[in-house]
């Protein structure tokens, strides 16, 4: 048994906390290890009302660094050998979920670069057959810089949760690339399958000069039931150095009318763009199903990447009029959807003129594209071979400009490699999505989503349900009025609506956004307008 592995602490319940005297903690302030809670305005609360307590979860200590895992997972084997970590499987009969979190050796100097890395990592395992990117974001509020990624990937040979696992604590878990024996056992009833989801937690500690893996797997089929587990607990919230202690809060809000979001679909309608367009149109239920799910008041409006204007004039939340809109080809082969999501949205502009964005509404813009993006092109530049696809002309300015002044969040479905970063890629199916151009070794459309609080995901993906699904969880995560006052330790997040427990269930309950630090509910757990709605959790101080 690998030894780092030092000791597991159980957060005590709320009722217990009020006889616990005042702790030191590991930082310089000397915070109180369990002090009163906290109102969402500020105020000292005596938590007497009624609310929920935070989860009960378990901290585990790997050498410098504490873990908390929630109570729908336990802390399984430690593997031996040149493994710094823990390994966790679930501890619910209804969710299928195996993973571990691991300190890893690299010269990567952010989260972005080991991303990168462990992309590319996983893209060379052999027992992996096909590796497809659905989203890379940077998370808000934890302790470390954090990239998560969430990822499809089929196996070679069948296998289940914790066998894949497995496979990936040898391909990315281990230090140094360095070998690993008594690997977890299958816990019982795991199913056996080829098709997976896996959720990656990639940080930074820039203070320790470390990096830190965290790692989540699912079946395809059971990512429904498990992603809010997932999402919650591999969101950089629940890691931070030994030293830092857990306070606990309650926020509190009345139950709010749908929230607004309103979607600007840019799409290439280049002649190479069949496959995309089609493969996004039969996705749409998806797309729509999800938003429906979290109560999302939606609008869909759709440009393309050689003209400003509205197709059709107008947006829309009609499913069919989107399929409809978002296909068509015999476009101009100099696409550029930033310059005309760009005129769409600046003063005058077709967006403005259609009365959109609405009062009180979010705004994703949401960019497709199986080429590099050609801006300078409609600035005064020329078009020319490989990246930067325009040559001359006035750059775009990701620092200033109409997407941040407004709070736009860019998303962008763009050629990816191997390691997740702008290039050239491939679907392995014939006719399948591809971006073959060399040109889109051109950033531009990665980093405005970057820039933006975005993310962005492979166009060769084969099956873009998944992408669309993630985008409509992120932006009901946006629009969210429950936003919290503190990041949370997520790990530990209960939820109550007039006094009854909301479960953690990202299609029918409740789920975390840590990009929005806000809660999202779903299916029959949307609150009723003025409801009595308490969030409880802890934080690290």
């Amino acid at each position: 048994m690998n030894t780092r592995l030092s000791h597991i602490i159980i957060t005590l319940s709320i009722a217990t906390l009020g006889a616990l005297p005042a702790c030191s903690g590991g930082d310089d302030e000397g915070l109180l290890l369990f002090p009163p809670m906290f109102g969402e305005n500020g105020a000292i609360i005596d938590g007497t009302g009624g609310e929920a307590a935070p989860e009960e979860t378990s901290s585990v200590e790997i050498d410098g660094l504490q873990v908390v895992l929630p109570n729908s997972v336990n802390a399984s084997e430690t593997p031996e050998g040149d493994f710094n970590g823990l390994t966790y499987q679930a501890a619910e009969p209804n969710m299928e979920v195996a993973g571990f979190f691991s300190q890893v050796g690299s010269t990567a100097g952010n989260a972005s670069d080991l991303a990168g890395e462990v992309i590319a990592a996983l893209n060379n395992e052999s027992q992996l057959q096909t590796v497809n990117l659905i989203s890379s974001q940077a998370a808000n509020g934890g302790l470390f810089e954090t990239q998560i990624v969430q990822i499809a990937t089929t196996t070679a040979t069948a296998t289940n949760v914790t066998g894949l696992s497995n496979i990936l604590i040898g391909a990315i878990g281990t230090v140094n690339g360095g070998a690993v024996t008594a690997l977890p056992t299958s816990a019982s009833g795991e199913t056996t399958t080829n098709d997976f989801r896996v959720t990656l937690q990639i940080s930074h500690d820039s203070a320790a000069n470390s990096n830190i893996v965290g790692v989540g797997v699912s079946t395809a089929d059971g990512y429904a039931a498990a992603e809010a587990a997932l999402t919650s607990l591999l969101d950089g919230s629940n890691t931070a150095p030994s030293g830092y202690m857990q306070m606990t809060g309650v926020s509190s809000f009345s139950g709010a009318a749908p929230a607004k979001a309103d979607f600007l679909w840019v799409v290439d309608n280049s002649g190479s763009m069949g496959q995309e367009q089609d493969a996004v149109a039969a996705n749409a239920a998806n797309f729509f199903d999800r938003m429906t799910q979290t109560g999302l008041d939606f609008r869909i409006g759709v440009i393309t990447t050689d003209s400003a204007s509205l197709k059709g004039g107008d947006f829309t939340d009609d499913k069919t009029t989107f399929q409809s809109n978002v296909t068509g080809l015999g476009g101009s082969g100099t696409e550029s959807g930033i310059y005309f999501a760009e005129q769409a949205l600046l003063g005058g502009g077709s967006l403005g003129t259609a009365g959109y964005p609405r009062t009180d509404s979010t705004l994703t813009v949401i960019m497709l594209s199986d080429e590099g993006d050609h801006y300078a092109c409609y600035t005064g530049g020329r078009r020319v071979s490989g990246s930067p696809p325009c040559t001359g002309g006035t750059a775009f300015d990701f620092t200033d400009n109409v997407f941040l002044t407004n709070d736009v969040a860019v998303y962008s479905i763009i050629g990816l490699n191997a390691s997740g970063q702008p290039g050239t890629c491939s679907s392995g199916v014939s006719g399948g999505p591809s971006a073959g151009s060399s040109n889109n070794a051109d950033p531009s459309y990665y980093n405005l989503a970057a820039a933006t609080g975005g993310s962005s995901s492979s166009i060769c993906n084969t099956d873009y349900s998944p992408v669309l699904e993630a985008i409509a969880a992120q932006t009901a995560g946006k629009a969210s009025e429950y936003v919290l006052q503190h990041a949370p330790v997520s790990s530990s997040i209960s939820v109550s609506v007039d006094g009854a427990s909301v479960p953690r269930n990202a299609t029918d309950g409740f789920s975390y956004d840590a990009a929005g630090n806000s809660i999202v509910f779903a299916g029959g757990s949307l609150p009723a307008p003025g409801a009595a709605i308490a969030v409880s959790y802890t934080r690290f101080q």
